[in-house]
């Protein structure tokens, strides 16, 4: 049981994206750490664990001020630490959105895959008011309203290279090419 966990994760930490969030990670926990370091070996009313609250709350750029540096070591310090905060929330806040918007991009042009089971697989395209009446129906039926729906069509109407929003939102799934 504990290998699958193992497995799973060093499969994830192979893929570029986990591998640059989790050094992040790793990069913004380090930075705690040796700002709460600094700052509780400068400053002589704060603790390590006062420390490593003000080094959080001044990387995340949040400042409450109920504890803060009187030293010029000290507020050097607060200066740079809350300069990589920002560059660090930055750089975290772009990777997501874009790593979001790729999968909806792969979404829209039916690049993506489907690995789930007990779908509904929908073959070809005639037209999308055609498509759009089935959603309605499926939508209506009990049978088949909760029943996650896959289209696959080797191509769109009007030459499309993107399912329209509209559909997207009703499929669980796009695949673009031969069933």
């Amino acid at each position: 049981m504990y290998f699958y966990y193992i497995k799973r994760i060093i499969r994830k930490l192979r893929q570029p994206d986990f591998r640059l969030l989790f050094g992040l990670g790793l990069i913004f926990l380090l930075m705690i750490l040796i700002f709460a370091s600094v700052l509780s070996t400068y400053e002589k009313n704060i603790t390590f664990s006062d420390g490593l609250w003000t080094a959080y709350i001044t990387l995340t750029t949040i400042g409450y001020g109920d504890v803060s540096a009187a030293t010029p070591q000290g507020r050097w310090v607060t200066v740079l630490t809350s300069m990589l905060g920002i560059g660090c929330f930055g750089i975290l806040t772009g990777v997501i959105l874009e790593r979001a918007m790729q999968r909806r991009m792969k979404k829209m042009k039916g690049e993506g895959k489907y690995t789930g089971k007990g779908h509904l697989i929908i073959v070809n395209v005639p037209s999308y008011a055609e498509t759009t009446e089935l959603m309605k129906e499926l939508d209506h039926s009990p049978d088949f309203k909760d029943i996650p729906r896959v289209l696959v069509t080797a191509q769109l109407p009007n030459q499309d290279k993107e399912i329209p929003h509209f559909l997207s939102k009703k499929l669980d799934a796009f695949i673009m090419g031969l069933p």
